[in-house]
């Protein structure tokens, strides 16, 4: 579960008095609903586990055209 993992993340870097954290969710496609659920989820759990707002979110996107 991606927010199990972005939970223990969290907590790692907490315990750790980690000044970044950087999750990768790996790739997304907002036609694959579960997937977009998975990666709300992951957000929420991250703000409940921070007790707070991100900082920055990150869209990194791949610029192939298919070939």
């Amino acid at each position: 579960d991606p927010a199990a993992v972005a939970y223990d993340a969290v907590n790692a870097a907490k315990a750790r008095s980690a000044d970044v954290l950087i999750l990768d969710t790996a790739g997304r496609l907002q036609t694959k609903v579960n997937l977009m659920s998975e990666l709300a989820k992951v957000h929420r759990v991250v703000q409940r586990e921070l007790g707070r707002n991100l900082d920055e979110i990150l869209l990194v996107v791949d610029a192939t055209t298919g070939q």
